[in-house]
């Protein structure tokens, strides 16, 4: 049992570390049909009734965020090994507790890639997400999209602030070679894991990623919002001024999170 387990994490080593290009494995069962509400906040702060699935087909499914909520949630920290982190059944809607020294001036984003895993420990999707430094909360984006758009060549993820009306400021860049890197780490790391728990049942594993700042300027208080992207060929600028609903028809990740809730 243990060399068929081996057998199967060194396979997904190999289509991680290579190509990125699994085959859609997506459980449609598992995707209800549901009309999405209110999908503007936070993925944790209950105003959120439903994630969006995406597909590089245009194909849309849904999962309600209940049921989100019963996924195991995981990161991978600096040294490339996966730590289990508390349930996410157990986290308090709407908390978000920076580190009580940070200030306006210098607080610190980081982007992250969050990696859902179905059954069997087979990445199924990705969703970006945002982390600040000192707060153990890592906001989960409303949108999410297939994992095998990864292996696109300019799949990459931006950050913006402002007021979410097109005029946003971008904050920073990860380019698609960090990305890939990153995913390459996760790879790994998932090959190598002994957490034989992974096998059963659905995971969000948080990979953080080294943002290349664009932007002089720190956020302050009169950044409404950030907005997180993680795309392949749209223009950011230009996902950005379109309508939500237009956005809710592209296979790509989007996170719009409350600039109150991460600046202190």
């Amino acid at each position: 049992m243990m060399q068929r387990k081996n057998l199967l994490y060194h396979q997904i080593a190999l289509v991680l570390l290579f190509f990125f290009s699994l085959t859609p494995l997506l459980s449609r069962a598992l995707a209800p049909t549901l009309q999405a509400d209110s999908e503007k906040g936070t993925a944790d702060d209950g105003l959120v009734s439903v994630y969006r699935i995406v597909e590089p087909t245009g194909a849309t499914e849904v999962l309600p965020a209940s049921y989100v909520k019963s996924f195991s949630r995981w990161t991978l920290d600096d040294g490339g090994t996966l730590i289990p982190l508390r349930s996410s059944s157990s986290h308090e809607e709407g908390e978000c507790d920076a580190d009580l020294e940070s200030t306006i001036t210098k607080i610190i984003v980081r982007p992250t890639l969050n990696v859902i895993l179905r059954p069997g420990a087979i990445p199924a999707y990705v969703a970006v997400g945002l982390l600040v430094v000192g707060d153990h909360n890592n906001h989960l984006a409303q949108q999410w999209t297939s994992f095998q758009g990864t292996s696109h060549a300019q799949f990459r993820v931006e950050l913006f602030w402002g007021g979410a009306n097109g005029s946003d400021q971008r904050v920073g860049v990860v380019p698609p070679g960090t990305v890939r890197k990153a995913l390459e780490q996760f790879g790994v790391a998932l090959a190598t894991t002994t957490h034989e728990k992974l096998q059963d049942g659905f995971h969000i594993v948080s990979v953080p990623l080294q943002m290349q700042d664009m932007s002089a300027e720190r956020p302050t208080k009169d950044a409404t919002w950030f907005t997180c992207l993680a795309l392949t060929t749209q223009e950011a600028v230009q996902v950005l001024q379109m309508d939500p609903a237009q956005v809710q028809t592209l296979a790509l990740s989007k996170l719009q999170v409350e600039a109150a809730k991460v600046l202190v």
